[in-house]
């Protein structure tokens, strides 16, 4: 048997399909052989028995989509059998008729066995993290591995870095992070990090975790690599986290909210004193591996969270001002905003969002600072975008054709920021027969969610895989 392997993008999917496939390998080499492809490699694709594709960001079900088109793969035939998993693959009912299988969770666990069945003559729907096209109302289970397997992936598609996994999940688990809500937290020992650095064939490596600063072994894992010459180009942590160290290569983290009040939600730098005291942290205590100061930081901001007014935003760069105040030198900061998005199994996935507002605005018109200067990323999504976004986690079966068409001739509609897309987006949503305020707005306690028969596996600390 054949199988294959489908990422689109790079960077944490890659290394995630990379584990699938070792596992794999590993328990089947006799019986099955696999290779990792680019969606463009059309012609192994074509010829493999089974395609497992990995749907990490949203955007990936279009991509799905349309790259079934180009390919000429109509699910109908059940050549190849299409396996999907993945953080955005949760909502399999918006996926009906164009998949065969999902796995769920931690893909390793689960994708030896998947083949078994497929290889024994069995139908593998009955695995506890399987669900089967059209059977969206059992019971089944986000696995969890107990342990994070101890390999590397050096990825190609950009820089060459050999990613290594610290950590999976959050202890952390803010409101709005779907990553930190669904994989508990375990992470990988220092022994094995440190062996699989010592191997490395890449100068670059990522050690990254969702909190790598949280990792227990952060500081000596620094020295290590200073020590091997290799440069670590992870870069996320929490500024919290950050207070506790002297020395960090790289600075990025996120503030998220604007206000105290929505802050309070995160579990992190409520008030604003505890942000004050961070930068001062980072002016005058931090240093780079090699001693040298910090010279710029880049930060995560959240716009449009429930609850936030223009007055927050307005009390935000008042509070930078008091940093910039702390700031003797000059300094970089590189604002990056995201759009906010209400997603699945985290307290925050009833909530409302405002696709129409006027933060994008807003956010081209920032201050002018005596020390700190001021780049801004990103920026509010167009309103289609953000709908888009909504049905993806919150639309059924009524929706599949809508999403069909938004990826294969509808990308337009998708990708224009002007209120016009959205209300375009909203009448083909209507026409489906779905309020499309459904896909946006506050939802009530108990309202239908289509990822509701799912339960997140608790880790088992005693058991190996």
């Amino acid at each position: 048997m054949n199988y294959c392997t489908v990422t689109f993008g790079g960077g944490v999917s890659t290394l995630g399909m990379a584990v699938v496939k070792t596992a794999i390998d590993r328990e089947l080499e006799n019986r099955v052989s696999g290779i990792e492809c680019r969606p463009t490699d059309v012609e192994t694709i074509k010829n493999a028995d089974i395609i497992f594709i990995s749907l990490f960001w949203f955007e990936n079900i279009l991509d799905y989509f349309s790259w079934l088109v180009k390919l000429g793969i109509n699910p109908e035939n059940r050549k190849p059998l299409l396996v999907i998993g993945g953080i955005s693959a949760i909502n399999v009912r918006i996926l009906h008729g164009y998949f065969h299988y999902c796995i769920l969770g931690d893909g390793e666990v689960t994708a030896p066995d998947f083949i078994r069945a497929i290889l024994d003559g069995s139908d593998p729907k009955d695995l506890p993290g399987v669900i089967k096209d059209g059977d969206f109302d059992s019971i089944k289970i986000m696995r969890t591995n107990p342990i994070i397997p101890s390999s590397s992936y050096v990825e190609t598609r950009e820089h060459r870095t050999a990613r290594i996994e610290l950590a999976r999940g959050c202890r952390f688990k803010c409101a709005f992070c779907q990553l930190g809500n669904i994989k508990p937290y375990r992470e990988q020992p220092i022994e094995v990090v440190e062996y699989l650095l010592k191997q490395a064939p890449t100068r670059n490596v990522g050690l990254f975790a969702p909190d790598r600063t949280g990792y227990s072994g952060f500081d000596r894992l620094e020295e290590t690599c200073r020590r091997l010459g290799k440069i670590n180009t992870a870069e996320d942590t929490r500024l919290d986290m950050l207070l506790k160290k002297t020395k960090i290569s790289k600075v990025k983290f996120g503030i998220e909210g604007f206000s105290e009040r929505s802050r309070k939600r995160f579990k992190k730098l409520a008030s604003n004193e505890q942000i004050l005291q961070g930068f001062n942290h980072i002016f005058n205590v931090l240093r780079t591996p090699k001693g040298k100061p910090i010279t710029y930081a880049t930060v995560y901001m959240i716009g449009d969270l429930p609850g936030e007014t223009y007055d927050d935003w307005q009390d935000f760069w008042d509070l930078l001002r008091r940093i910039d105040n702390l700031c003797k030198s000059t300094f970089m900061i590189y604002f990056t905003l995201n759009s906010f998005a209400a997603k699945s199994f985290t307290p925050m996935e009833r909530e409302g969002i405002k696709p129409y507002n006027d933060w994008g605005k807003l956010w081209k018109n920032i201050p002018r600072l005596p020390h700190i200067q001021i780049a801004v990323r990103g920026g509010m999504l167009g309103p289609a975008n953000r709908i888009i976004h909504g049905v993806c986690l919150r639309g059924d079966e009524r929706l599949t054709k809508f999403l069909f068409y938004i990826a294969t001739k509808g990308r337009k509609i998708f990708k224009s920021p002007s209120a016009e897309a959205g209300r375009a987006v909203e009448k083909l949503i209507q026409k489906c027969g779905v309020d499309s305020k459904i896909m946006y707005e506050e939802l009530p306690e108990g309202y239908f969610l289509p990822h509701g028969n799912l339960i997140i596996e608790p880790l088992d600390e005693n058991k190996t895989v």
